[in-house]
């Protein structure tokens, strides 16, 4: 029986991990304390009627009906997400698929690969290259007062 001779060639030595002071974490328990909470509506959920967000939300599932968010909070929806349905919120980020009215009392961002079927109402509305839309869009300073406060 021949003995089978192991060579080092081309292999590289394991090497230790760099050691990490606690002050370049991303994350420090005490910044994991102040975080804000936030809803995860993941893909495959499917949800139908009246929405109630008290707390700032990301959505990759499907919703058919209304999406009201309380002041205060953000509604973004993920590439995978898709609403059919109007919306009220304060800040809405759409990175999926919208068919509906928008309103938000600070800002609509319409982001590139997001498409919006419908209207868009807020004080500033962004459409960044790449998105698309179509429907009625109204935005500016006046707007403001035309806008729920709930």
């Amino acid at each position: 029986m021949m003995k089978k001779k192991w060579s080092f060639r081309g292999k590289k030595k394991a090497t230790e991990a760099p050691v990490v002071s606690p002050r370049t974490l991303p994350h420090r328990s005490a910044d994991l304390l102040s975080e804000k909470p936030f809803n995860l509506i993941t893909a495959g959920t499917q949800l139908q009627g009246k929405i109630l967000f008290d707390q700032s939300t990301r959505m990759a599932g499907h919703i058919q009906g209304e999406v009201e968010s309380r002041p205060g909070t953000s509604l973004i929806i993920t590439q995978e997400g898709l609403i059919e349905g109007n919306i009220t919120a304060d800040e809405v980020l759409i990175q999926g698929f919208v068919e509906g009215e928008i309103r938000a009392s600070t800002r609509i961002t319409v982001a590139s690969g997001g498409r919006v079927l419908g209207s868009l109402h807020s004080p500033s509305v962004q459409l960044e290259f790449g998105a698309w839309f179509e429907g009625e869009c109204r935005s500016g300073s006046a707007l403001t007062d035309e806008l729920p406060t709930s």
